[in-house]
């Protein structure tokens, strides 16, 4: 007596192609200044089973209306990611004066290759938190005037001078300072009467002066 029988046997594959996402979003400080640097941690996790390589990642949507890059750039790289792990990448930008207090999103292009070399792409987008600039001003005040004690012969050179403080909560930008003599036929300048200052931190002074010819 002789027989045969015929067995099947099911064979699942339960790996999942590369996908990585972003998991936790940490910023320094947690709530960001507009015109100060942010410290922006981002964890990366690839939740298939499969190994992701040559991962790129490029920080997008930056402009002078929203966000620009406090130092370094905008695009980092990790060699392989293997399923189920994670890696932190860290972003310095500096979030615009010009943005409104609340969350503004950024967001993070992703491209990388499986095991078998195909390429795959994504985005996915975060958020930050901008404090409010609404109620902070910069104030300018001037310190320790300098100017010549008692009476200047004709043809001689005087100088007066003073200190540009910023007394206020935010920068002050493009600064233009305008030295003037109100007797034009007695007092004229010798040096440029106008001066530029690009910014001035709160807090911090600028040292100024202007010479003149009697």
């Amino acid at each position: 007596f002789t027989a045969s029988d015929t067995i099947y046997v099911k064979v699942e594959n339960k790996n999942t192609s590369p996908l990585i996402t972003i998991g936790k979003v940490e910023t320094t400080p947690s709530i960001a200044e507009p015109g100060k640097s942010t410290n922006v941690k981002l964890q990366l996790k690839n939740t298939g089973t499969l190994e992701a390589k040559d991962v790129k990642i490029s920080l997008n949507n930056l402009s002078n209306e929203t966000f620009t890059l406090a130092s370094g750039t905008n695009t980092q790289y990790i060699k392989s990611l293997s399923g189920g792990s994670t890696e932190i990448i860290y972003f310095e930008i500096t979030p615009s004066e010009k943005l409104a207090g609340g969350n503004h999103d950024l967001e993070l292009g992703l491209s990388y290759k499986d095991s078998k070399g195909n390429p795959h792409e994504d985005s996915s987008k975060f958020f930050v938190n901008i404090a409010s600039n609404k109620g902070k001003n910069s104030n300018l005040i001037m310190e320790n005037l300098r100017y010549p004690e008692g009476a200047v012969g004709q043809n001689q050179t005087v100088t007066v001078g003073f200190s540009l403080k910023n007394v206020g909560k935010v920068d002050a930008k493009n600064i233009k300072v305008m030295v003037e003599s109100s007797d034009l036929s007695g007092v004229v300048p010798k040096t440029v009467s106008t001066k530029k200052i690009n910014s001035l931190e709160p807090g911090k002074s600028e040292n100024l002066s202007f010479a003149f010819l009697t």
